[in-house]
């Protein structure tokens, strides 16, 4: 399969924060995600609703929402 799901202008995929990111130990409210944002985030087994103050960590798998202007 296929980590993307398009539909109506929505494009869902994942991204896996690894060791040595730049976004490692940042909260989300710090970094720029230009036109996309976090929907879910996938942390040891468990769905964590992303906040401004959740700082993401080494593992955590991002849900991201990719707003297509077409």
């Amino acid at each position: 399969g296929n980590a993307t799901d398009k539909s109506e202008g929505i494009s869902l995929y994942e991204r896996t924060i690894e060791k040595g990111d730049v976004e490692v130990d940042q909260k989300i409210k710090s970094l720029t995600f230009d036109g996309k944002f976090i929907v879910m985030i996938r942390r040891g087994g468990k769905a964590v609703i992303p906040r401004g103050e959740t700082k993401l960590l080494e593992g955590d798998v991002l849900v991201i929402n990719d707003m297509e202007d077409n």
